[in-house]
């Protein structure tokens, strides 16, 4: 067993592995437990401030939720891989709960984990043309806001189209969007580069002049003392405090704080049901993006699909090009 990564991990995770090797585990399938672990300590101590055993009451049914939409849309682990993490992460409970804690709550079983089956695309996850621009439009006005939002609506109704514009027309991944700093953004070259969260090599992508103009509009609708400041790390999309009606600042790290994925999720769930569109995610907007792809380039291969929009597998490009050719005849409305 490698101990420098044990050592990484916390105690409670620590005496799991102990206890499987004195089950006489392969040291083989230890390790590939103790990397399983490490992912998964890392997303709790991030997301959750999880660190030790009595702060695990914290990751409740939500955080789970949140977890496998994590490892499923954002990493884009295949379902074997979510699987197998769903294993390590039951098995862990039930060491726990047998030897630590037997009131501890697996919200694993909360969750229903008919996602992780593979399903084949259907209409139903894209949106249509007319989606699209009853879309935009809702974006742009301030129909259905309360007083309380339109007093931000100036700092955030650009910034709230643009993503949605990166989603729907660039295909980006809402990991990809919150990890965004201001020096991925080249506006001399009308370029952003991307890093996926699961390693992939970066990717560069061109913005149309319009988008790049939009994106600048963004920044300087920012006030200057907690504007993402160039040539930095400071992330590019900043969360937004309604109370006091600017953005948030972390003095810690001295820079703006990052928009949350949850942010995202919850911003893209609010504006989808004012525009009359419920249910719409970020990834039925990245999947209308690929299929965009496709429709306006017949000669896009398994590998120009990995290349442009960062997909992991082979399988996973395959899926949008079996779902082209399936429903081509279907499409005209949408594309």
């Amino acid at each position: 067993m490698d101990m420098l990564l044990t050592q990484r991990l916390p105690e409670y995770m620590q005496d799991f592995l102990q206890q499987l090797e004195a089950k006489g585990r392969l040291p083989s399938t230890i390790q590939r437990y103790a990397y399983d672990l490490e992912d998964l300590h890392e997303w709790l101590a991030k997301r959750c401030q999880i660190e030790a055993l009595q702060d695990l009451v914290l990751f409740d049914s939500i955080q789970a939720e949140r977890w496998l939409y994590n490892m499923q849309e954002e990493r884009q682990y295949s379902n074997a891989t979510v699987k197998r993490l769903i294993t390590v992460l039951n098995q862990l409970y039930r060491f726990l709960q047998v030897y630590h804690d037997p009131a501890l709550i697996n919200p694993i079983h909360t969750l229903d984990l008919t996602t992780v089956k593979h399903r084949q695309l259907g209409l139903e996850d894209i949106l249509s043309k007319k989606d699209r621009q009853q879309l935009y439009e809702t974006l742009l006005s301030d129909k259905q806001l309360s007083d309380h939002q339109l007093k931000g609506r100036p700092y955030l109704r650009t910034r709230n189209y643009m993503i949605v514009r990166l989603f729907l027309h660039y295909g980006l991944t809402i990991g990809e969007l919150t990890r965004l700093t201001i020096k991925d953004i080249h506006f001399e070259k009308n370029e952003l580069v991307l890093y996926p969260t699961h390693g992939s090599a970066s990717r560069t992508v061109s913005l149309l002049k319009e988008d790049r103009v939009e994106l600048f509009s963004y920044l300087t609708d920012v006030p200057e003392p907690v504007r993402p400041r160039y040539y930095t790390n400071d992330p590019f999309f900043i969360a937004f405090d309604y109370q006091r009606l600017t953005f948030r600042w972390v003095y810690e790290l001295d820079q703006p704080k990052a928009l949350s994925d949850f942010a995202v999720q919850k911003m893209i769930r609010q504006e989808s049901t004012r525009a009359g569109l419920p249910g719409r995610t970020a990834q039925h907007m990245r999947n209308t993006a690929i299929l965009s792809s496709i429709a306006s380039n017949s000669s896009d291969t398994e590998e120009k699909l990995m290349e442009n929009f960062g997909l992991r597998t082979t399988a996973s490009a395959r899926r949008y090009l079996r779902f082209y050719s399936a429903f081509e005849d279907s499409l005209g409305a949408h594309f």
